[in-house]
């Protein structure tokens, strides 16, 4: 096992040999796949997704109390866009709180789709109130501006190209975002405290259950609910689950409480991840799976005639 400071450090080590396989960015496969097709390259869908959190907490703000607005914020977004320009297709719009992989994924199932739809964002709003001046076109309400501040992780390029497009995207529907990038134990601090009004975030989430992440009761610290914003009928449906023994049942409960959470806009989801992994030629038995892990490292090995020989000099 090697410790490395960061991504592009892993995708370096393996290249000169160092390593036999590591996690490769999206944004780095292509020219990998370029400068070295002798590496073999896995890809399939996992459990993790990335979305921006928007505070709910009428204590904290006024900007996303009303679902209207959380909805609007949606809808204002091409998430294919992101998908296939900022991740090179490695991923897939998020219809829905569950990931491909997961037993409960159904997109035919999903009641609210967030479609690419500027005139919906904008009526949207209007009906909540949040209303566009003659000037610089910015939305305000009750004498306040929609101007606010997205957090995001201060590391990695992807978190800064997706954000630049947030920021574009409800620029023109009259809503004024900065970000600010900060470190990530710093951000997920704030977030803990309701110190925010905009973060973004990836989650890897290896359960069916989204429980801890939606209902009532899972606000910080006692969840991971930092948007604090909930819905009863999510944790009616959610309390059943639970205690559902048969699968067929649990799984329409699970849906159910999907849709809610989804047409309650309590996480703006933009997409689900897929993972890259490259490996060395002489790895054998590498399989990875949607958990993000190496679930097969007790039978991998390392065909002995194609190790990295390791040359020593003499001393000086």
């Amino acid at each position: 096992m090697r410790v490395l400071s960061d991504t592009h450090a892993t995708v370096q080590s393996l290249m000169v040999g160092e390593t036999d396989f590591c996690f490769v960015p999206g944004g780095q496969v292509e020219a990998l796949q370029q400068g070295h097709p002798e590496l073999a390259y896995t890809v399939h869908d996992d459990m993790r997704w990335t979305n921006f959190t928007m505070n709910g907490d009428p204590e904290l703000g006024m900007f996303f109390v009303d679902k209207r607005v959380r909805q609007a914020m949606l809808y204002a977004l091409d998430r294919d866009l992101i998908v296939d320009v900022v991740l090179n297709g490695f991923g897939v719009r998020a219809d829905g709180v569950y990931p491909p992989p997961s037993h409960v994924y159904a997109p035919d199932r999903v009641t609210t789709i967030y479609d690419y739809d500027t005139a919906r964002t904008r009526s949207l709003l209007d009906e909540a109130g949040w209303i566009a001046n003659d000037g610089d076109g910015i939305r305000a309400k009750d004498g306040v501006t929609f101007r606010t501040e997205i957090l995001y992780g201060e590391a990695g390029p992807f978190s800064r190209q997706i954000v630049t497009y947030l920021q574009q995207a409800w620029l023109e529907i009259g809503i004024d975002i900065q970000s600010t990038a900060i470190p990530f134990q710093v951000q997920l601090e704030r977030e803990e405290k309701g110190d925010f009004q905009v973060s973004l975030l990836a989650w890897h989430w290896a359960s069916d259950d989204l429980g801890l992440l939606y209902r009532c009761d899972a606000f910080p610290p006692d969840g991971f609910n930092i948007a604090r914003v909930c819905n009863p009928e999510f944790d009616r449906l959610n309390d059943e689950s639970l205690f559902e023994l048969d699968p067929a049942k649990r799984r329409e409960l699970l849906i159910a409480q999907g849709n809610v959470a989804n047409d309650n806009a309590q996480l703006g989801l933009l997409h689900f991840n897929r993972t890259i992994y490259a490996s060395q030629p002489r790895v054998r038995n590498f399989f990875a799976n949607a958990y993000r892990s190496v679930w097969s490292l007790p039978w991998m090995w390392i065909a002995e005639d194609e190790r990295p020989q390791t040359r020593r000099e003499a001393p000086s």
